[in-house]
């Protein structure tokens, strides 16, 4: 189900799982009717209270995984950011050297931030690295190898430039393996059967006016929150997802640096 979810737009997300289940909740005394279930006074004052109490850990469940769901996308976001910034201070760290060799690394270092940016980033929903991503950063390292140093201060930039490489690979990693991070299913489960409650206690509630209005306006709340961990629920899976622009950024400062 969630996957189903997660392939469609907000509009729809918002559609299925929160304005559906709300009406259903506004209709539900009509529908118990409809399947027989008679009145009674107190199951039906029974109902509204315990629906209260679901209500309730249903709102505290779901406001605390949107914290997490929040937290990982912002990580997510944060190590495409850090990326994108070694990207740039590697590319510094050639030009400042000022040799032809470290001056023929550089368009390789670009192509590197370019298949990420083509191939790699549409992977990611899959937690999956491109082979043309893995040959580019290949081929960028073996030319940073490849470099001398004359001069003490060479050597220190040597240093950072194989420090910086090593950075950028490694952000690499943590981006690929951060990609799929999502909320755990556990949360899902119990938010999701929270709400079938509250569903199932508004059909054993009072059928008025009152009830419609207070219990569908806790379940339109409800049913929000979890609309909006949906569709923040994995960074980049969704309408809302992580862009690559840090590094299309990235690369159109780098084109500029001479």
């Amino acid at each position: 189900m969630l996957s189903w979810l997660h392939s469609l737009t907000n509009l729809a997300v918002f559609g299925a799982l929160g304005a559906l289940p709300t009406m259903i909740v506004v209709l539900a005394t009509q529908l118990a009717q409809g399947l027989g279930i008679g009145r009674n006074a107190e199951r039906e004052m029974g109902a509204t209270e315990a629906f209260k109490a679901i209500a309730a850990t249903a709102g505290f469940v779901a406001a605390f995984s949107l914290a997490l769901v929040q937290y990982n996308f912002h990580t997510a976001e944060e190590t495409a950011s850090r990326e994108a910034a070694t990207a740039i201070a590697l590319d510094r760290v050639l030009l400042r050297y000022d040799e032809p060799a470290t001056t023929a690394i550089r368009p390789l270092l670009w192509a590197y931030c370019d298949q990420i940016i083509r191939e790699e980033w549409k992977l990611l929903s899959l937690q999956g690295r491109g082979p043309r991503t893995d040959a580019a950063l290949a081929q960028l390292s073996r030319a940073a190898r490849g470099v001398d140093a004359t001069s003490p201060r060479q050597v220190s930039m040597l240093i950072e430039m194989q420090r910086l490489l090593d950075l950028l690979g490694d952000q690499r990693e943590t981006r690929i393996t951060t990609s799929t991070t999502a909320l755990p299913n556990l949360f899902w489960a119990t938010l999701l059967s929270l709400m079938a409650l509250m569903i199932g206690l508004a059909g054993l509630s009072p059928p008025n006016l009152h009830r419609a209005i207070t219990q569908g306006g806790i379940m339109a709340s409800v049913a929000t929150l979890a609309s909006l961990l949906v569709t923040i629920d994995e960074p980049f899976i969704g309408e809302t997802v992580i862009l690559p622009n840090a590094m299309r950024k990235a690369l159109a400062l780098m084109a500029t640096l001479n």
